[in-house]
This record gives structure tokens, C-alpha cells and sequence, in this order.
């Protein structure tokens, strides 16, 4: 353990003591090691996995080379980056962004879908029929409710708190009088993961 914490120490010195200008030299690179804290470095100018690879390989050697059987676990890459202080980085990271971006958006899409879905099947239960008003009614008062629910604090969320039972009561009247084919439902909550659904049965 001591020669392990001579080597990280030792590695630390070197980055330290490296020139400012190396961080700008190269495009990509990558950390490796047995652990998130601490490893060996790996640069280039090709690619992000050319870098890992460098990473890895620096780790693989460092290994062998300083014997460490008390170095936990194999060599694996724990960050891999890109400089932006580079030159000719500054493309590549505005498309990357972008497509971050792109890709939240499109999950964000689907969340909103799959609840939609899950409100009209909702409504779909006590009767209504897609494609109409009155189930484009009930799902905006769920959604609404949900809504309310969703601002009010973690007491105020408690199944027996005056504030969600006035909140579900209010649901359950606007609801009615829609005139649903299914009568006597109740609605409730449920909780799901850090949200509250709203449920009627």
C-alpha cells in the first residue's frame, strides 16, 4: 500500500510540474486506473478512444512494472475528455453539445408521451373514448392535479393530509361531472420514485 501511495503521490508531483502548455498540446484525453481516485494519464491528437487506449496501456505498464499485487482490481478507464483549450476542439465540442442537447430533447419527448399515454389510459378506464373532448377534459384535469400535487411539500404529499384529500375530492367531482360511463370511482396517489401519480379506480 505504501509503494501504491508513493506512485499516485510521485504522479501527482509530475502533473504539477508539467508545463501549462501540455494541456493545450493535445486534443483528447483519458485517465485509467484500478480506481476513480488516482491512475495514469493518456493523451492524443486522433481520437477520444485512441486516448483511452494510451490511458490504458500507461496503466497496464505501471502495473507490471512497479509489481502492484496490492493495486485492487484491473486497470479500467474512469474519465475520458476533451480539451477545450485546444484550437481545434472547439467544433467538435459546439457538436457534441448540440447533440446532447438533441438527445434530451428526444427524452424529454418520450417522458411526455408515455405520460400522455398513461393519462388517457387513465380515462379510458372510466369510460371515455379517445379521440374526444371529454377525454381531453379528463386527462387535463389529471394532469392538472398531478401538477398541484407535484408543488406542494413532502407533508402536504402525506396520503392522510388534508391538502391532498381536498386536492383528490376536487378531481374526483370534476370528474364526474364529465358523466363517465364507470361510476363510483375513487381517485388516489401513488408514489413513483420522486413523483406522485395520480390514479383513478
Amino acid at each position: 500500500m505504501k509503494k501504491l501511495l508513493a506512485i499516485l503521490v510521485l504522479g501527482l508531483i509530475i502533473l504539477s510540474c508539467a508545463p501549462s502548455d501540455y494541456w493545450n498540446s493535445y486534443k483528447y484525453f483519458a485517465q485509467a486506473g484500478p480506481q476513480k481516485s488516482g491512475g495514469y494519464f493518456g493523451t492524443s491528437n486522433v481520437s477520444l478512444d485512441d486516448a483511452k487506449t494510451s490511458a490504458m496501456n500507461n496503466c497496464k505498464a505501471a502495473k507490471k512494472r512497479w509489481k502492484l499485487i496490492d493495486w485492487t482490481g484491473p486497470c479500467k478507464v474512469n474519465e475520458a475528455w476533451i480539451s477545450p483549450n485546444h484550437p481545434d476542439t472547439q467544433n467538435e465540442i459546439a457538436l457534441l453539445k448540440q447533440k446532447e442537447s438533441k438527445q434530451n430533447e428526444m427524452k424529454a419527448q418520450r417522458q411526455m408521451e408515455q405520460e400522455y399515454e398513461r393519462y388517457l389510459k387513465q380515462c379510458e378506464y372510466l369510460g371515455f373514448k379517445r379521440n374526444t373532448e371529454k377525454i381531453g377534459e379528463c386527462v387535463l384535469r389529471i394532469y392538472q392535479t398531478e401538477a398541484q400535487i407535484a408543488l406542494m411539500s413532502a407533508q402536504q404529499r402525506q396520503a392522510d393530509s388534508a391538502d391532498l384529500l381536498n386536492s383528490l375530492m376536487i378531481l374526483d367531482k370534476s370528474l364526474q361531472m364529465l358523466n363517465p360511463p364507470r361510476r363510483g370511482f375513487r381517485c388516489q396517489t401513488r408514489p413513483f420514485g420522486i413523483y406522485t401519480n395520480v390514479y383513478c379506480n
